[in-house]
């Protein structure tokens, strides 16, 4: 990914904060697509061709290769793999209760413990922590990344890499299963790499960016057209067709990414900065809105409203709100930084 000489070099200031407002609106949206594509909306199957990926892409913008080896495991283990235990077992304890109360089929807590720890996956989490295999998923895709960015320091060979670990990353999601969520992880692995090859961009604005928007959407366009949606869903290691599926879902992300890039760089005051707010929050949003999505939905169908989804939505958008408010004030959660 060679950047040509009439490329506008951002001061490193400007560049910080225009990396750091790209990343937190671009959380912001994907983050409500995320919510969005947990509750049976007519926007589920598109939402689910690009909304995880979307997200490992993201978590690669402020990977670094200056931070010694076991300094990295150690910071993104506490980041992701210590509230993927916390917030998982209170999803266990939370199901548990419930499923006594209401006289279901239990599961043993010794079983889902263990599963939790052993695991680590969307198939083994039969609870209200299914959606924390993203954490440990991601803390093997980052640790992988982040070893070889210390080889590899050229963007045009960790383009080539990227390109070259898509389809076998694909592979062994769907025909393997490893412990640890080591298989979700080799799947992260290529978006988390593109995320770092991204963040470059940013710090060396390239000319033709909306050029590459409309290629980019027209070919998006052509490829929809011609095969449909093609739905991605790595906790459940299923990929409908790889080829075009994963095609659609780069272009997804990078039309998206160049988008708010070049409306960041070009617009000072613009809309796309509301997504902020939600984006600040999103790993809180990400662990508890199976709660929030969970309660609207039963209160809704309790009033006799059960297929109102976008009511569903909004409903479990304020519960979230209000939770946060209340959650923000208790050092627990700041440590966790659930903000």
């Amino acid at each position: 990914m060679e950047f040509h000489q009439d490329q506008i070099i951002l001061n490193t200031e400007k560049s910080k904060l225009m990396l750091s407002n790209l990343n937190y609106s671009l959380r912001g949206l994907v983050i409500l697509l995320v919510i969005l594509g947990h509750i049976r909306s007519p926007l589920r199957d598109f939402i689910f061709s690009f909304h995880i990926p979307f997200l490992f892409f993201l978590s690669g913008f402020y990977l670094r290769d200056d931070l010694m080896f076991r300094e990295m495991i150690l910071k993104n283990f506490k980041r992701l793999i210590i509230p993927f235990l916390i917030f998982g077992s209170l999803g266990i304890l939370i199901t548990y209760t419930k499923d006594v109360f209401l006289g279901r089929k239990i599961i043993p807590l010794n079983q889902s413990f263990l599963n939790l720890i052993t695991w680590s996956d969307y198939n083994h989490m039969s609870h209200y922590g299914f959606v924390l295999w993203f954490l440990p998923a991601l803390f093997w895709a980052r640790i992988l990344v982040s070893a070889i960015m210390k080889i590899i320091k050229n963007n045009v060979a960790l383009f080539t890499l990227f390109l070259a670990s898509l389809l076998p990353s694909s592979y062994l999601l769907l025909n393997y299963q490893f412990m640890w969520a080591i298989d979700e992880s080799l799947a992260a692995f290529p978006w988390v790499l593109l995320g770092v090859i991204a963040s470059q961009k940013i710090k060396t604005y390239p000319s033709g960016v909306m050029t590459y928007f409309f290629v980019s959407s027209l070919l998006l366009i052509f490829t929809l057209f011609l095969y449909g949606i093609q739905k991605i869903d790595i906790a459940q290691a299923y990929i409908k067709d790889p080829i075009i599926a994963l095609l659609n879902c780069y272009l997804i992300i990078m039309i998206t990414f160049n988008f708010f890039m070049y409306m960041f760089k070009n617009i000072e005051l613009n809309f796309l900065s509301l997504f902020t707010f939600f984006g600040k929050r999103s790993y809180f949003l990400m662990i508890f809105h199976p709660y929030s999505n969970n309660i609207s939905s039963v209160f809704l169908t309790y009033l006799n409203y059960p297929n109102s989804w976008f009511i569903v939505f909004f409903m479990s958008i304020f519960l979230l709100i209000l939770l946060n408010i209340f959650l923000s004030k208790i050092k627990l959660f700041s440590f966790l930084l659930l903000k």
